[in-house]
């Protein structure tokens, strides 16, 4: 778990987080990584650019974070985890449309060879419900999820033999332009590489009332933080 006192010494992010490579804590765990990770949706190369600088002011300002000797410490990460999902909004992405006929273990063996994406020039990964089924089981859907780039669409419908459908669909891929937005995914079980916990929990929060008994599911068991005392 991401401890209180763990450290963001600056960097850049998006939607109010900092970049994970930025934050320091001297308690590595699993689960401390996951959550860190999480916090970056974006990675730049100008790390002290003005937009960095405002999310720093920004949690500083809202006192979700506060400035300490070693950098910005995430003083109140509830409250920024809240403040995020009651800001978010799904990003203007392509979502695809899919039937396959692969089913059970089959399905589920293709798709561990389909996220595996050594040699090739895309990424791949669980999503939404597909994800949070990794993370923290707690409902089960006819329909998976995926979050790719255009490659990487290409490698699954290849793999998943994916046919095109407007109705019926089995499997929902969800394309990105940016595939940077794919480099904190988490690997929960060999071969299932999913988006990582918060933003599992922030598509989940947004997917309707069964979305939402899942994300709150997904914070109990992957995104807990110990409390102030």
């Amino acid at each position: 778990m991401l401890a209180a006192s763990e450290t963001w010494s600056g960097g850049s992010g998006c939607a109010g987080g900092p970049a994970a490579s930025d934050i320091s804590t001297s308690t590595e765990t699993p689960e401390s990584r996951l959550a860190l990770s999480s916090l970056n949706c974006k990675r730049r190369t100008d790390r002290w650019s003005s937009s960095a600088r405002n999310v720093r002011n920004a949690l500083i300002d809202r006192e979700w974070a506060r400035t300490s000797n070693d950098g910005v410490v995430l003083a109140d990460p509830d409250g920024l985890l809240d403040a995020w999902r009651a800001s978010y909004t799904s990003q203007s992405r392509d979502r695809r449309r899919f039937y396959t006929a692969l089913h059970g273990r089959e399905f589920e063996g293709a798709s561990r060879v389909a996220l595996r994406t050594e040699g090739v020039s895309g990424r791949v990964a669980f999503a939404s419900f597909s994800a949070a089924n990794w993370l923290a089981p707690y409902l089960r859907t006819s329909t998976h999820y995926f979050v790719a780039d255009s490659q990487g669409l290409r490698h699954l419908q290849k793999i998943l033999r994916l046919a095109p459908v407007s109705q019926g669909e089995n499997v929902v891929v969800t394309v990105v332009k940016d595939s940077d937005l794919l480099l904190d995914t988490v690997e929960p079980a060999p071969g299932a590489i999913c988006t990582n916990p918060i933003q599992t929990y922030l598509d989940l929060a947004i997917a309707g009332e069964r979305g939402a008994e899942a994300a709150e599911h997904l914070r109990r068991e992957a995104l807990a933080w110990p409390k102030k005392t």
